[in-house]
């Protein structure tokens, strides 16, 4: 299956996400020479835990790319260039559907993880005020 006709399946989905944009073949050829271009400089660390293997992965470079494509290469929070993707949770990886992440700037991602960190400590403080 070629790049476009996976991007083309991926519209079939019933449950697309509000930040996927129509498919335009111009865009879609600009996007992945970037992402060719920008994975080329990525260095590989020797020591990788499972999750920087599966992120290496030729199963997530092709969702990616085609993620990317999607949404026209923007971040679906702010609009600027999306360079990271968010996983909403972990239950489906390696077999993610559009729903289960969100293309994000370099920002909108770190904000993402603070947000993330700060509802865990706050349900650990519940929780240990819980047993007190």
């Amino acid at each position: 299956m070629t790049l476009s006709e996976y991007i083309q399946s991926l519209y079939a989905y019933p449950h697309r996400p509000a930040w996927a944009k129509p498919y335009d073949p111009t865009v879609a050829k600009l996007i992945v020479e970037r992402y060719n271009r920008r994975r080329a400089q990525r260095t590989v660390h020797r020591k990788q835990n499972w999750y920087q293997k599966y992120l290496a992965s030729g199963h997530w470079a092709t969702f990616r790319l085609a993620v990317l494509v999607l949404s026209g290469g923007k971040c679906c929070k702010c609009g600027d260039v999306a360079d990271h993707f968010h996983h909403l949770h972990y239950k489906s990886l390696n077999r993610e559907r559009l729903r289960d992440v969100e293309p994000l700037c370099e920002m909108c991602h770190a904000n993402e993880h603070n947000v993330d960190l700060a509802m865990k400590q706050v349900g650990r403080l519940a929780e240990a005020k819980g047993k007190a």
